[in-house]
């Protein structure tokens, strides 16, 4: 099955941490190595997810046959999906060629390369000619794809009867330091969170979304406007204590910068000071060096059910 299709337009991204949202600003083809990376760490956190979505999926005995992954970077979940699923057949589409090339490989490596296809379009796009799908996989993607409720919608309408779509996105603020670290104001990992929060709400197309709605609650509210059901609701942890190892740092590391670009007009001089010592691969108290930071990361999923009629 496998293939690639190239529609060469604008980037779009894959499965990523808070932070990662400026499309326009980021080369996403250049971040396949850190994605991949950022996968590995994170990866017995998926391998928990899908085993959740597979009790759900499996509950009459039906396991998905076709599966798209919308926005699916370097295809680390579209990869452990055919790798859980081994009577599956995976679509992986995203905006980056130089990501769907890196998935490509990931699957030979893993031996799932006639399962999979890849399709480069930028997104939001009609996929309305890929077909009909059991499964489709749409990873911290969701606040990208233009008018949340429509994409919802859309997104649903592709769905086989009985099939679902699995939405992972936020969960928990991401928290990182110790309380007791000499480092600015204490709960700057807080004050981050927050100004994620209000940069998604008033920056990505959430204008169906109330402005007091949480980021954890935007996918129930733009379900419900879609006329669909959330039919299971999960949060999902992983916590790395201190002192990490390097992957793990280079994955928060990346966050943190990526958070230093988006935020810069949203945070007090303090806070903007305090990023640049974590960042600083020099200071006793950066992500690169510390033997005291840590890495507690969420993902709150959400299982919408297919349209009934």
């Amino acid at each position: 099955m496998t293939n690639t299709t190239h529609e060469h337009q604008h980037h779009g991204h894959g499965g990523h941490d808070h932070g990662s949202h400026d499309h326009d600003s980021v080369d996403w083809d250049a971040m396949g190595e850190s994605l991949e990376e950022e996968g590995t760490v994170i990866a017995p956190m998926l391998e928990e997810i899908l085993g959740w979505v597979d009790t759900i999926v499996g509950d009459d005995g039906r396991a998905p046959r076709r599966i798209l992954d919308v926005g699916s970077g370097p295809g680390v979940g579209t990869v452990s999906m055919l790798q859980r699923w081994p009577d599956a057949e995976a679509v992986a589409v995203d905006a980056g060629q130089g990501l769907l090339a890196r998935a490509d490989r990931r699957a030979a490596d893993r031996g799932v390369a006639d399962r999979l296809a890849t399709i480069e379009r930028h997104l939001p796009a009609d996929l309305t000619d890929l077909g009909r799908f059991d499964l489709i996989w749409v990873s911290m993607v969701l606040h990208h794809l233009g008018d949340g409720t429509e994409a919802v919608r859309t997104l649903a309408d592709l769905l086989e009867p009985g099939g679902v779509l699995v939405a992972v996105d936020f969960g928990d603020p991401m928290t990182f330091l110790p309380e007791d670290l000499d480092l600015g104001r204490p709960g700057l990992d807080h004050r981050l969170e927050e100004a994620v929060g209000r940069w998604l709400r008033h920056g990505h197309g959430h204008d169906d979304v109330p402005d007091d709605a949480t980021v954890n609650g935007d996918v129930d509210a733009l379900a419900r406007a879609a006329g669909l059901e959330v039919v299971a609701v999960r949060d999902f942890r992983l916590r790395l204590e201190s002192p990490l190892d390097v992957p793990s740092r280079r994955l928060l590391a990346g966050h943190l910068r990526r958070l230093q670009t988006v935020l810069a007009d949203d945070l007090d001089p303090d806070d903007v000071a305090a990023l640049e010592t974590l960042l600083d691969d020099t200071h006793a108290d950066g992500v690169h060096r510390s033997d005291r930071v840590h890495l507690d990361t969420s993902r709150r999923v959400h299982v919408i059910a297919a349209p009934t009629a």
